[in-house]
């Protein structure tokens, strides 16, 4: 059996009543399946699950997305993920990673090797959420403010899925800004059908 459930944080630090942010007359948390994420497409989710589906080893699963545009570079509410050779997670991070040493520019950086940013829809087996919701914050997770490093810290293997789909987090006033300019626009777009 599959459960979807939607993670949704009223007291957010960074967007107080973030799961009742208003989104062209709904509250965000009616546009999608993951709280901070209201635009997710099915595909994505449908990418999501399939490690699960296939490979009993894999116990969580998330998806990570490459960035093309310096601004998704440079901004600390989307987070960056580095994987190992089999798409397991390395570790997260706000700061842009693998950080490029002989890159002179960002546009450089994200021209001259594969960045990704962490898109926040995650799976997982029954007894591996259990796990993770009994755990302790971490150190790591403290210091960067991401939950997923507690998972890394305590042994557990994330499967990074890499999607061509896009999404837009909303984590901060102005994330809310950009994904309400965004449901106008898809709604003007629906309205000339």
């Amino acid at each position: 059996m599959i459960l979807g459930v939607i993670p949704a944080r009223f007291g957010s630090s960074r967007l107080k009543g973030k799961p009742l942010a208003d989104i062209c007359g709904k509250p965000m948390i009616q546009h999608n399946i993951q709280g901070d994420e209201p635009f997710i497409a099915g595909r994505m989710i449908d990418e999501a699950i399939e490690p699960l589906l296939f490979d009993l080893e894999v116990n969580v699963s998330t998806l990570a997305k490459k960035i093309t545009k310096v601004d998704e570079l440079k901004n600390p509410s989307i987070p960056k993920v580095v994987f190992d050779y089999n798409n397991f997670a390395l570790y997260f991070s706000r700061s842009p990673i693998p950080y490029v040493r002989d890159a002179k520019t960002n546009l450089e950086r994200i021209k001259s090797v594969d960045i990704y940013k962490h898109i926040g829809l995650y799976v997982y087996r029954r007894e591996s959420l259990l796990k993770f919701t009994n755990l302790e914050p971490t150190d790591l997770e403290q210091i960067e403010k991401l939950e997923q490093l507690r998972m890394l810290e305590n042994g557990f293997k994330i499967k990074i899925v890499t999607t061509d789909y896009d999404t837009i987090s909303v984590d901060t006033p102005e994330d809310l800004e950009r994904a309400i300019r965004h449901y106008e626009r898809f709604l003007k777009i629906k309205e000339t059908r």
